[in-house]
């Protein structure tokens, strides 16, 4: 293992731009720095019985690195390394002091280094990962200071971001902001270039801290001195995975500049789609492919996000262009998952153009054996839809499974299958094994809870619910569920609202959980308060239930053509969905149901 590979494992990003060194490799007779050992001999002007003393001790410290010996084999490296003064033998050492697990060894190695060779940034570099490996936080700030001090300018900006990566391991959050504060002294003095990308770096691990007011605080300042900053841009990014909605208008105008690279882009899409917010993430996705159109992964996910939108035609040309851009891409085993990726995304197209022979084709190319799951069950549906459940279900259960947790995706898969085809008491007494094997489960207590509510078990799902929120306050979904089933009855108003603004709280912005507050707002009668929500909903996450809910509202202020405009729409995400065909229906709008679907 190298140095950089040992820090890593230690939790020291050695891969990024701050701590970059020379790479070491298993200890060898000629050094890379341009000298051999001879050569070095040669220019310190040895007598040839230290100099063939020397020789030896490198051969020899070789010798018995590759037997294991490390202790040994770094006492010889290291008195070569003075002898000679040569920055690879320190290196080589320090590895050795590092393969016997032996930090401090390695700390004297890099120290000695650096003694010799005072205007070394590499050997500065490896005091600094040494010291972050051993988790002594106050002793890097000097050499975090030398290292800002010692680096270009064109390499500051990408440095600073990566400082908060660096130290992201150590345990005492407060001590790292105070160290790196204190070492970012120059970087943020009023006037410099750099005060908004090192103000950044500090709202970064004031987040690490736990500290997201103070880091928003933080925010503000930097982004008042340079907004086009990258590192001001993914502090936002930062606060807004944290629920700090307020930051969005700042990562919305950054994302729209000239400024951002495509790996912020693509960062930026993939929290986006974490958020259910598809609408802006495929806008992000859109400029990204347009400024760098060589990105497969951007590609895929457009595939991926367009096919969850039942934008069909649209998913088909993304993965046309990443299927095409991975013909370059050398066979490797990640190359394999992203391709059969895409084979199941085309098969998901298919069987909801209801074509299934088409779709079985897709699934055929499926070969990876972390993905044979996920095809047997597309195949598992595909029989479901032409009325086979039976053949289904037993499809879904042949599926080998090494272990208990596949076992348990399995009937997962089953129960989602039979959900989907309306068979909610098979569903449910399935469900059922389920949470009375992990009956501490949330998730599948709360997934039981629903289907109760399926087949009219209402006091059941009140229950289920009210058991999560009880032992797990912070799971919203539940909160979010029972305050929508309360006011979908029109009864507990003022409890349901409590609930659903708990959750809220939890997600902001989730797109669902506004469609309840918009349908609570609805049941009170609050029309044009529940249009404004559920257009808000929509626009975020389109979505057939939620296209129900503003048809219906829409349908009530006596804008019927609209109403009629968004549930075709809905119609077309998802034709099977129950709510919006009996909205639709008991709304008498039928007419649309027998509509083609596109």
């Amino acid at each position: 293992m190298t140095l950089g590979a040992v820090l890593l494992s230690s939790g020291c990003q050695a891969s990024s731009p701050l701590l970059a060194a020379t790479s070491t490799t298993a200890p060898q007779a000629v050094v890379e720095s341009g000298q051999s050992v001879e050569q070095a001999v040669a220019s310190r002007a040895l007598s040839p019985r230290a100099a063939a003393e020397t020789f030896y001790e490198v051969l020899v410290a070789e010798l018995l690195g590759q037997s294991g010996d490390y202790v040994s084999s770094y006492e010889l490296l290291m008195r070569a390394a003075q002898t000679l003064g040569q920055p690879d033998l320190f290196e080589r050492a320090a590895e050795a002091a590092f393969h016997a697990q032996d930090g401090q060894r390695a700390l004297r190695a890099t120290q000695a280094w650096q003694q010799s060779d005072p205007d070394s940034r590499d050997a500065n570099k490896a005091v600094l990962q040494v010291l972050l490996a051993l988790n002594q936080i106050p002793q890097t700030q000097w050499h975090l200071k030398h290292e800002l001090f010692l680096m270009p300018d064109d390499e500051k900006a990408e440095s600073l971001y990566a400082i908060p990566f660096v130290y992201q391991r150590a345990p005492d959050k407060h001590q790292v902001l105070t160290v790196v504060e204190a070492a970012l002294e120059r970087e943020l003095a009023v006037g410099s270039p750099w005060r908004a990308d090192a103000l950044a770096v500090v709202g970064r691990l004031q987040l690490q801290a736990g500290d997201g007011a103070k880091a928003l605080q933080t925010l503000q300042e930097a982004h008042a001195l340079n907004p086009q900053s990258s590192g001001v841009a993914f502090l936002a990014m930062e606060l807004l995975a944290q629920g700090q909605q307020q930051v969005e208008p700042i990562l919305r105008a950054y994302a729209a500049s000239e400024a951002p690279t495509p790996q912020f882009l693509l960062a930026y899409s993939r929290l986006l789609i974490a958020q259910q917010d598809s609408q802006q993430a495929l806008l992000v996705l859109d400029k990204l492919t347009e400024r760098d159109a060589g990105m497969p992964e951007a590609w895929l996910a457009k595939g991926a996000l367009h096919t969850g939108l039942g934008q069909f035609a649209e998913a088909g040309l993304a993965l046309d262009h990443f299927e095409m851009l991975m013909e370059n891409v050398p066979d490797t085993t990640l190359k394999s998952r992203a391709m059969n990726e895409s084979y199941l995304l085309r098969a998901q197209i298919a069987e909801q153009q209801n074509d299934a022979v088409e779709a079985s084709r897709w699934l055929d190319l499926v070969d990876d054996p972390a993905e044979i799951l996920r095809a047997q069950l597309r195949r598992a549906s595909l029989l479901a839809g032409s009325g086979q459940m039976d053949a289904a279900r037993a499809l879904i259960r042949s599926v080998p499974a090494d272990d208990a947790e596949t076992e348990r995706l399995k009937a997962q898969a089953e129960v989602q299958l039979l959900r989907q085809h309306g068979l909610y008491q098979d569903a449910y007494a399935l469900q059922s094994k389920l949470v009375e094997a992990d009956p501490d489960d949330d998730e599948l207590l709360y997934d039981q809870a629903m289907l109760a509510e399926r087949i009219g078990d209402v006091p059941s799902m009140e229950r289920m619910l009210r058991t999560i929120i009880r032992r797990s306050p912070d799971f919203h979904h539940a909160s979010n569920a029972l305050g929508y089933s309360y006011a979908d009855r029109g009864v507990h108003l003022r409890e349901a609202r409590r609930l659903i603004e708990k959750a809220l709280q939890a997600a902001p912005g989730d797109p669902y959980i506004t469609d309840s507050l918009a349908w609570l707002e609805f049941r009170e009668g609050n029309l044009p308060r529940a249009r404004e929500l559920l257009q808000q909903a929509f626009g975020q996450q389109p979505d057939a239930e939620i296209a129900a809910h503003l048809g219906e509202v829409l349908w009530q202020l006596q804008e019927r053509d609209a109403a009629r405009a968004i549930w075709a729409e809905g119609l077309k995400l998802n034709r099977d969905n129950a709510t919006l065909r009996e909205t639709v229906q008991r709304l008498g709008a039928g007419e649309l149901l027998q509509q083609e679907a596109p």
